[in-house]
């Protein structure tokens, strides 16, 4: 269920923390490939299997690139996608961006304030209102980006939390300390060695498959086996394997990045020629003649030219 309702049922501070932490990988996930949530409010935060959160409810969501995704189109022709009581001072002016799902997520996070404080610290009170003040800055350019916030001091207790939790690792089937490996979103542990050669297979595949995964890695269990955790981030892949595989994953994931680079240029290039082309059908006779002429004034007589060639 959404995350409002399943707080009623007192699941713990860490256990909300957690749902919260899932949620902005989610949403770093979503930025760094250009798409903006644009609802994000404690109905759209649901609790699955394992009691870890996933976001719901796509339907205005926007690719920051084009402002195109979905129902955008359509809805922005009247509004701009948000919930009464999350939406950014900023909103009306620039739409929906990165920086106002930010901000909704701040206003969520002071929704759920009581549950998310531990009783037995005398700083946790003040980490939650620091994380929702940060993040509801007036200013979007003040608010920290979702990664940023998964470093905040609000999600500081969970990794002594996770350090002591053991689970099976979905590859070797071993007992581990998920200090010994990652966990994606949805708690499937991947222990170091297993995660080492993960790493290693997925860098070495061909640029097809890396393209599907958009040169990240995900958790084992993707695809077939039912996981649907956004990929490990980078920093978790950096403390996870050695220098010499994360090295490995770093450059296939250039090779992916500049394959897409290059496959624009060259679209650009088509698209340029074809404008070109179409330009040139459309010319009458007479048009043709005068860019004759002038191209042979430009090429032949404006061009100084070695008299012997």
């Amino acid at each position: 269920g959404s995350v409002d309702e399943w707080v009623k049922d007192a699941p713990g501070w860490i256990k909300v923390r957690t749902v919260l932490q899932d949620v902005t990988g989610a949403l770093a996930h979503l930025h760094v490939n250009h798409v903006v949530h644009s609802d994000i409010k404690p109905p759209n935060i649901l609790v699955g299997p394992g009691e870890r959160g996933k976001l719901a409810d796509f339907d205005i969501s926007v690719d920051s690139r084009i402002r195109t995704t979905q129902q955008y189109l359509v809805t922005t022709r009247v509004r701009v996608g948000w919930t009464a009581g999350f939406e950014a001072p900023e909103l009306q002016q620039t739409g929906s961006t990165a920086a106002t799902d930010m901000f909704a997520l701040g206003k969520t996070l002071s929704q759920l304030r009581e549950w998310c404080i531990d009783e037995e610290s005398a700083t946790s009170a003040g980490d939650v209102d620091d994380l929702v003040r940060v993040l509801t800055a007036n200013a979007g350019a003040q608010r920290p980006s979702a990664d940023a916030a998964a470093n905040h001091a609000f999600f500081k207790p969970l990794l002594a939390f996770r350090r002591e939790q053991t689970s099976n690792c979905c590859i070797c089937l071993e007992l581990k300390r998920h200090s010994e490996g990652a966990v994606c979103a949805e708690g499937h542990l991947t222990c170091t060695g297993c995660m080492q050669g993960h790493v290693h297979t997925c860098a070495g595949q061909e640029l097809r498959l890396l393209r599907e995964r958009e040169g990240r890695v995900s958790c084992p269990n993707r695809g077939q086996l039912g996981c649907s955790a956004a990929p490990f981030s980078d920093s978790e892949l950096g403390h996870t394997v050695s220098a010499e595989v994360f090295d490995r994953y770093l450059k296939a994931r250039m090779h992916h990045l500049e394959s897409i680079v290059r496959e624009a240029m060259e679209e650009d290039v088509e698209r340029r020629m074809n404008e070109e082309l179409e330009r040139l059908r459309t010319l009458d006779e007479g048009q043709r003649k005068v860019l004759v002429a002038r191209r042979y004034v430009e090429e032949e007589v404006l061009t100084s030219k070695c008299p012997r060639c």
